[in-house]
């Protein structure tokens, strides 16, 4: 196993803008593939930012998330990719209606993705609805629009679901 380094080092704001937090975060370190280790060595380094407002009734989440990865296997070089998600509710009494857009661009030449059967760039659309039933449990039910890219070794598909969660806060 290798070490890896990371951090997030964020600020709560007060007064007239209290309920807000930013942060930034980073993350650095060797992966290698379990099964093919000698063929993926990949050095990891991920970027990226976070807003949360939280205060008078709303709910807006936001990450950003940049890769610029260095295969140390193959000599592909250096690759770039992102990921975003950008979410913005309303709370009315023990009900919080929100909605959720997010969207990566993962490059297929980059072996850390590639590799992985979750590593596709795609776009999705969810629609939520949670109900508190106390202070530390709530229930949510999500529907989603996900559309996955064609890319190198991958078809383009679209899909519907609908999930349903059992939540408990610490």
């Amino acid at each position: 196993h290798q070490a890896m380094v990371g951090m997030n080092l964020g600020y709560e704001f007060s007064g007239a803008m209290d309920g807000l937090r930013v942060a930034v975060h980073m993350l650095r370190g060797d992966v290698d593939d379990d099964a093919l280790a000698q063929f993926n060595k990949t050095d990891l380094n991920m970027t990226g930012g976070s807003v949360a407002y939280l205060e008078n009734d709303w709910e807006v989440l936001g990450e950003y998330y940049r890769f610029n990865n260095k295969d140390k296997s193959g000599g592909t070089g250096s690759h770039s990719s992102w990921a975003d998600y950008l979410q913005v509710g309303k709370t009315f009494d023990a009900l919080t209606p929100y909605l959720r857009m997010e969207k990566t661009v993962l490059s297929q030449l980059d072996k850390y993705f590639s590799m992985q059967d979750s590593g596709q760039s795609y776009t999705r659309q969810a629609l939520g609805l949670k109900y508190d039933l106390n202070q530390k449990a709530s229930l949510k039910l999500e529907l989603h629009y996900s559309d996955f890219a064609a890319e190198a070794g991958r078809t383009a598909y679209s899909y519907h679901s609908l999930y349903a969660q059992y939540a408990i806060r610490f």
